[in-house]
């Protein structure tokens, strides 16, 4: 059995500063600091998305969900900014049980900055990190109704696998993807 290679996620204030250079976006390794922006980026990423449909205590169930994915083992945190601050985060962990594979646990982008190339950049560097650490393979899950995130996954080449499934919390139907290298 392969031993699973763990990416450090909180990165030290001297390797944070360590970007890619992966434009638009430029990419680093996310920080301990970077956890509470990111939290509250998913939240208002979760209200532009689904927009009236938010249910308050849902939303704060799956920010406490998000909150755990960050504070356990975790195979690589990315995060990209701006002039005006944090503009995407992308957060991978192993999968239960560990095979040949990560998991991209969350992904989320601005609302502002959608359109710009972050979700693309967070998507390429993670795919290179993963696949230099030894990786075979990637997942994630999307909602069936989010066709742009959808597009995106599947011109980087990634394929739907299976039939939608309901989301744990909120009920939804989500899609699963898988990105084989």
């Amino acid at each position: 059995m392969r031993s699973l290679i763990l990416f450090p996620v909180l990165a030290t204030p001297e390797t944070a500063s360590m970007a890619w250079s992966a434009k638009p976006a430029a990419v680093r390794l996310g920080t301990a600091a970077d956890i509470e922006p990111c939290l509250e980026l998913w939240a208002e990423t979760v209200r532009a998305r689904d927009g009236a449909e938010v249910d308050p205590s849902q939303l704060h169930i799956q920010l406490e969900r998000a909150r755990l994915k960050f504070l356990g083992a975790v195979n690589a945190f990315l995060v990209t900014e701006d002039e005006l601050g944090l503009t995407g985060f992308a957060l991978a962990v192993p999968h239960e049980p560990a095979d040949d594979g990560t998991h991209l646990a969350l992904i989320g982008t601005r609302p502002r900055a959608q359109g710009r190339g972050v979700g693309r950049a967070l998507l390429q560097e993670l795919t290179r990190f993963r696949r230099e650490s030894g990786d075979r393979a990637l997942d994630l899950r999307v909602l069936t109704g989010n066709s742009g995130a959808r597009r995106l996954y599947q011109k980087l080449g990634w394929l739907e696998v299976g039939k939608p499934e309901p989301h744990e919390v909120t009920g939804k139907l989500f899609q699963r993807y898988e990105l084989r290298f």
